[in-house]
C-alpha cells in the first residue's frame, strides 16, 4: 500500500473568499492546489487578477512578453495569495513574500511551508507544516532529451532510463525530471545540483512513491498526475504524508 494516499476533489473559490472560511493543514497532510488557466476568468478580469500582486509583482508581469508567461506568474502569485490567506486566517493583501539568499519564497513570521510550480497552461501550489518541494511539467517532445539527462541525471538513472521502450522514454523522462526537481525545490537549490542525487529505478519505471538522500536528509518523492498530459512530483521529509489534489475553479469575482 502506498503511503502517500493521494485524494482528489474539484472545489470552486473566489479571490474575494471571506476569510470565515479559514483553510487547515494538519501536521502530517500536504494539500496541493491546481488550477488550469483556461478554466478561469483570467482573460475576462484581468484587470481584478493584477489587483492581487504587489507594484513590484505589476511591473514584473508588465515586463513580460510572452502572453502565456504573464499569465502564468500572474495567476501563480493570486492563488498563492488567496490561499495562504486562507491558511494563515489573514487578508490576501497582507500577505508578504520574501525569498531566502537561495531564492525560496516565505512568509516572514509564519511557518507554513508551500512551494509553486507551473507548466503549461497549468499553476500548482503545495503547502506542507514541513519543507515541501513541488514540480508539474507539461509532457511535450523533448528533441535534445538525451542531452539534458546526460548532464542532469546520474549514470544510473540515464543507465535505467536508456533500457526503457523508446516509447515510454518522454513520460519516464518527465517522471524522473520532475522528481528530481521536486526534491531541489524543497532543498532550496537549483538544477545544477540536480545530478548530486540519485533516484531508485522504482520511481523512474512507475509511480510508486520512493525515498532519497541530499545532504544528508531523507525526502520522499512521490509522482503524481495533476491531468492528462503532464507529470508532477512531491518531495516531503514525511514518510506517510496524506496528500490531497484539489482541482481549483478560481474567479477573480
Amino acid at each position: 500500500m502506498s503511503p502517500f494516499p493521494i485524494a482528489r476533489y474539484t472545489q470552486e473559490s473566489r479571490l474575494t473568499a471571506p476569510l470565515w472560511v479559514p483553510l487547515t493543514l494538519p501536521a502530517e497532510a500536504i494539500h496541493v492546489w491546481c488550477v488550469d488557466v483556461h478554466a478561469t476568468d483570467y482573460h475576462d478580469q484581468e484587470s481584478q487578477w493584477l489587483t492581487c500582486l504587489t507594484m513590484d509583482e505589476q511591473e514584473r508581469a508588465q515586463r513580460t512578453i510572452h502572453p502565456m508567461a504573464r499569465t502564468l506568474f500572474v495567476m501563480g502569485r493570486c492563488l498563492l495569495g488567496h490561499l495562504l490567506g486562507r491558511y494563515l486566517g489573514i487578508s490576501a493583501e497582507k500577505v508578504v513574500l520574501h525569498r531566502t539568499p537561495s531564492g525560496k519564497l516565505f512568509v516572514e513570521g509564519h511557518t507554513l511551508q508551500f512551494n509553486l510550480s507551473h507548466s503549461g497552461n497549468r499553476v500548482a501550489c503545495a503547502f506542507s507544516q514541513q519543507p515541501i518541494g513541488l514540480d508539474i511539467e507539461h509532457q511535450r517532445p523533448v528533441l535534445n532529451r538525451n542531452q539534458i539527462a546526460a548532464r542532469h541525471f546520474s549514470p544510473d538513472e540515464l543507465s535505467t532510463l536508456q533500457r526503457l521502450a523508446p516509447a515510454e522514454q518522454n513520460a519516464a523522462f518527465f517522471r524522473l525530471w520532475t522528481s528530481k526537481e521536486s526534491v531541489i525545490k524543497a532543498v532550496g537549490s537549483n538544477v545544477a545540483d540536480l545530478s548530486r542525487f540519485t533516484l531508485p529505478a522504482a520511481l523512474i519505471e512507475g509511480d510508486s512513491p520512493q525515498k532519497t538522500v541530499l545532504d544528508g536528509r531523507t525526502w520522499w518523492v512521490t509522482p503524481f498526475h495533476p491531468t492528462q498530459g503532464y507529470s508532477g512530483a512531491l518531495a516531503t521529509p514525511i514518510e506517510h504524508a496524506a496528500i490531497t489534489v484539489y482541482d481549483l475553479q478560481l474567479l477573480a469575482v
